[in-house]
């Protein structure tokens, strides 16, 4: 009897449009979007049920906006509006932008080819600089470093927003790897902000 209680109860939250369990990560609650407006962000696959079933994030009080993995904050009244922080795309704020206050600056590091569409990317969600291996622990050029350094450019990225870093091979001359690296991406016409050295772990 319980259980038929218990299943009569869940089939009406649903027919209701709201089931009272927490979402997935307990973030929020799962409500059914075709009968209710949440006042927050929406996410999907965090909530059991049909398709329209997804899980509400309320708005803290002094947000009205929200970005996934990032965090919440309030809308830019214009594109010229000022942020302290960093300004993300979000469907929240009728084509402006979300002001969340980030310390510090967003960037990448890569060890991979990347697209002009991955750095296009990049530069459309708030990161500022990237950062691209340009030789590898063996003591040879990255032989991708100077096309995803070609790509960030084609993107918006300017030089002053690409570092680059080594892995510097110990059995190896440092100075002969530096040299070599440097002068590769000279012939290659690119220059970039800092170059940073890193250890194999």
């Amino acid at each position: 009897m319980r259980q038929f209680v218990f299943l009569a109860c869940f089939i009406l939250s649903l027919t209701q449009g709201v089931f009272s369990a927490a979402c997935r990560d307990n973030t929020g609650t799962c409500i059914d979007t075709d009968k209710y407006t949440c006042n927050g962000t929406l996410y999907t696959d965090a909530c059991a049920g049909a398709r329209e079933i997804k899980c509400c994030v309320p708005y803290a009080p002094q947000n009205n906006c929200a970005t996934p993995n990032v965090g919440q904050g309030r809308c830019l009244r214009s594109s010229n509006s000022s942020c302290s922080g960093t300004a993300w795309p979000t469907d929240d704020c009728g084509g402006n932008k979300c002001c969340i206050d980030i310390p510090g600056t967003l960037g990448v590091d890569i060890s991979q080819l990347a697209s002009v569409d991955f750095f296009s990317c990049l530069k459309s969600s708030g990161f500022e600089f990237v950062i691209v291996r340009a030789s590898c622990s063996t003591g040879t050029l990255d032989t991708h470093a100077a096309q995803s350094m070609k790509n960030a450019l084609s993107a918006g990225f300017s030089p002053s927003q690409i570092d680059v870093y080594i892995f510097p091979d110990s059995r190896q001359n440092a100075g002969n790897q530096m040299r070599k690296m440097v002068e590769h991406l000279k012939e290659e016409g690119l220059s970039y902000s800092k170059l940073e050295r890193k250890r194999m772990k």
